[in-house]
């Protein structure tokens, strides 16, 4: 699956292209590229005004914006 389907899904249903996105946040279209793409992640900021734009409730966030998957680190502690 692509990532952030469901967010292309509702950009494309409201007609808002990515360069449309671009300049409503301030960023070039590339900058918007590398982020639905996943190389690089969303700002808090830029993350609550998608959202305002789309008119996305907030309990829906991780529904457009998944929570990025981490890797487990084990720390060990010696004595």
């Amino acid at each position: 699956m692509r990532p952030y389907s469901k967010l292309r899904g509702k950009m494309a249903e409201m007609d808002i292209p990515n360069y449309a996105l671009a300049n409503f946040l301030g960023v070039s279209t590339a900058y918007v590229s590398a982020r639905m793409t996943n190389r690089y992640s969303w700002t808090i900021e830029e993350v609550y005004k998608i959202m305002d734009l789309l008119m996305i409730p907030q309990e829906e966030i991780f529904e457009y914006f998944p929570k990025p998957k981490r890797e487990n680190k084990h720390i060990s502690v010696s004595a």
